[in-house]
């Protein structure tokens, strides 16, 4: 890397950061969003703004360093590469402007005996943020939870919408339980894979799969007799009464959004649910009456 150049962040390949600090008892690793007014030495020596944290910040002991006393932050592993981007989706999808760099805080704490300061920052390191591909994937107001109710007055459809940022060029489409998609005017099952432009609006859409059914269940009521001889010795028997109600049957699908071959790990999912439903049981026809109480 030539004089002057910023390290490169790429958050779908974004390797270790790595940081190192004498007679410390933790290191901690903090990416910012770049604002360089609020980010100095002066008003970070001993703390940070937790709005400007992009990432939960991550603290590696002195424990778990190498031989050398250096500590590794594995962005991948831990998970934080994907929280970024998923930040980052949220972001741009409440309409923030473009972000080119982002700034890295290395704070050090001291071990017992040599607490002055008993917590420093080391360095702060401006690194540029590779451009990634955002999938701002979101359901349509009141389009993604379906009752019978509002089934039967006329909602047949989830619905959804998906906005492209960044170096993409195709998506893959996907609902699990597999089912029915249309996205533009492309329908069909099973995973789809289909040309995409940023900054474009593709609506999808899905059948709410409702299964409409019927439910019994038998119900115990006394016997009753077509003739009552006083002193039988026939009393406290019970018949079965068959009832019955309409039944609906919905689920949960999760609608996938993501990216293709080297952006694959970019990805965005909702889901849309259709609620079960029962009626109220209606109540079926007594049993027929027995003979007589005393046989």
């Amino acid at each position: 890397m030539a004089e002057g150049e910023l390290q490169d962040l790429d958050l779908l390949n974004p390797g270790k950061l790595w940081a190192t600090a004498e007679h410390h008892k933790d290191v901690t690793f903090h990416i910012l969003f770049p604002d360089k007014d609020s980010v100095t030495k002066e008003k970070c020596k001993e703390a940070v703004d937790p709005g400007l944290d992009m990432i939960q910040p991550m603290t590696v002991p002195f424990s778990a360093v190498d031989a050398n006393g250096v500590a590794t932050f594995d962005l991948d592993a831990t998970g934080r590469a994907a929280d970024m981007l998923n930040n980052l989706t949220k972001y741009y999808a409440e309409g923030g402007e473009d972000i080119k760099t982002v700034m890295a805080l290395v704070f050090a704490t001291a071990r017992d005996g040599n607490k002055i300061p008993e917590k420093s920052l080391c360095d702060i390191i401006e690194m540029n943020l590779l451009a990634v591909p955002i999938i701002m994937l979101k359901a349509v107001p009141k389009k993604d939870y379906c009752t019978v109710k509002q089934f039967k007055d006329g909602m047949t459809n989830f619905e959804a919408e998906v906005k492209f940022k960044g170096p993409i060029t195709e998506a893959e489409f996907s609902v699990a339980p597999d089912a029915e998609i249309t996205v533009g005017d492309k329908k069909g099952k099973g995973k789809q894979v289909i040309p995409v432009k940023e900054g474009e609006v593709y609506k999808i859409s899905m059948a709410v799969p409702f299964v409409q059914g019927k439910e019994t269940r038998q119900a115990a009521v006394p016997r009753t007799y077509q003739r009552w001889i006083p002193g039988g010795w026939r009393h406290g028997e019970i018949d079965y009464r068959t009832d019955s109600r309409e039944k609906w049957t919905g689920g949960k699908w999760t609608l996938n959004v993501c990216g293709t071959k080297a952006n694959a790990k970019a990805k965005s999912s909702i889901i849309f649910t259709a609620e079960d439903w029962g009626a109220e049981w209606m109540i079926g026809p007594p049993p027929p009456p027995f003979y007589h109480n005393n046989c």
